[in-house]
């Protein structure tokens, strides 16, 4: 233990990286947005996933690419209007699902960041 860690205090249960949970959430994206005919994007998300979970650490870089610079996942709009499988109705909920999903996945790179 060492001696700073006598005064402060230490969670250890504190967030760490788990390549198992980023593969469980790229997946789930990459299903719910097949579900709304983004066949584009399902596939890249199935891709990374693949490369997580064969090379761990050498593939993060290739996931948080996904999410940067013009024409990104982040740019996704799940409409009606752009193509895809909902009602206009339905529009809001699918995209607040997408961003929540994105956001966990983003959240999964920060903590790897963090750990590397």
């Amino acid at each position: 233990m060492p001696y700073w860690s006598r005064f402060v205090h230490v969670d250890e249960s504190a967030a760490r990286p788990d390549p198992d949970r980023l593969i469980e959430l790229l997946n789930e994206l990459g299903v719910l947005l097949a579900m709304y005919g983004e066949s584009h994007w399902s596939k890249r998300l199935t891709y990374q996933s693949d490369r997580v979970n064969a090379f761990r650490l050498n593939a993060y870089a290739g996931v948080k690419s996904e999410f940067g610079g013009m024409g990104s996942l982040n740019d996704l709009l799940i409409m009606k209007a752009n193509g895809h499988q909902l009602e206009v109705a339905d529009e809001r909920s699918a995209n607040d699902w997408v961003s929540s999903l994105s956001s966990k996945i983003y959240d999964e790179l920060k903590l790897m960041d963090r750990s590397a």
